[in-house]
């Protein structure tokens, strides 16, 4: 997929020749995408301190149990899904980030209108 998406990137005019779940998987991995990087630019001030896992410093993890509560859904449902926001921590750990999940709340509520 990070082929693909790199490949689109460079030439967006591709995208049109997709199948209409292939689309639907590319556009939910750049709307997510592009949820973080708007926050990044509407938080002006110093670059942000990178954390050994590639992370923010001050952008808390967040465990399945708190994204369950905080999306209403239960922790099976939100470890079955993919969010642009998940970080995986090694081949067992999976943590979200709370930025990444912040930003696209506000991306969703936005496209609802």
């Amino acid at each position: 997929m990070r082929d693909r998406l790199a490949e689109l990137l460079d030439h967006p005019e591709l995208a049109l020749a997709l199948d209409v779940a292939a689309a639907a998987a590319v556009l939910a991995r750049v709307e997510g995408l592009g949820a973080v990087l708007r926050v990044r630019l509407a938080a002006p001030g110093p670059q942000a301190t990178p954390l050994e896992n590639g992370h923010e410093a001050g952008n808390r993890l967040l465990s399945a149990e708190e994204v369950a509560l905080r999306l209403g859904l239960d922790v099976a449902a939100v470890a079955r899904r993919r969010f642009p926001f998940t970080v995986r921590m090694g081949r067992r750990t999976v943590r979200y980030s709370e930025a990444g999940l912040e930003a696209w709340l506000r991306a969703a509520g936005g496209a609802r209108r």
